[in-house]
């Protein structure tokens, strides 16, 4: 399976990232009870209900979206890490991180972001981040260059992909190369 990266792709992508903010992530912030965060591998390292709800549906959305991807959520890399094995190998594979700030999230600082990673054979073909609270994104087309979407998903602004690739097998590598290849 090959799938062209497109910028009509990546807003998909970046309509999914939203349903699950204003669906999972956005109900919860400011009103989670202690109940509904955890400690993973440390008191900074923590996962909340909203965190694994909002996987849940992107994880369910990019399969759709691409039956037969690979579809790789930080929350489940938690529990299992040998789902990282596949990144290598896999056409296509989405890299997910929910909630990118979980501990800001938890504590009601609105500083936190939502990340897909698209990647072809290991190398970040796309990416996108949005921040939910004021539903600005940043998305990027390896090749095809980058931009801001507001409110309507439109590019406002352009800037130039670097190629990245995502080497190792640690899920934060991946999340930084989103990151490098975002531009943020």
């Amino acid at each position: 399976m090959t799938v062209a990266v497109s910028g009509a792709h990546m807003r998909t992508v970046l309509d999914i990232m939203r349903q699950a903010a204003a669906e999972r992530i956005m109900p919860s912030f400011r009103h989670l009870g202690v109940d509904a965060i955890r400690c993973k591998s440390s008191k900074m390292d923590v996962v909340t209900v909203a965190d694994e709800a909002a996987e849940h549906d992107m994880t369910a959305a990019f399969l759709r979206l691409s039956p037969g991807a690979v579809v790789i959520g930080e929350e489940a890399v938690c529990v299992r890490p040998d789902l990282m094995d596949a990144i290598e190998d896999a056409d296509l594979a989405y890299v997910i991180d929910p909630i990118d700030g979980t501990a800001n999230y938890a504590a009601g600082v609105p500083l936190f972001g939502v990340m897909v990673a698209i990647l072809r054979r290991g190398e970040v073909i796309g990416a996108a981040i949005l921040d939910p609270v004021c539903n600005i994104a940043a998305l990027a087309v390896r090749g095809g260059g980058g931009g801001l979407a507001g409110g309507t998903g439109r590019c406002r602004a352009t800037a130039t992909l670097r190629a990245t690739r995502a080497g190792g097998r640690d899920v934060r590598q991946c999340l930084l190369a989103l990151s490098a290849a975002s531009g943020a």
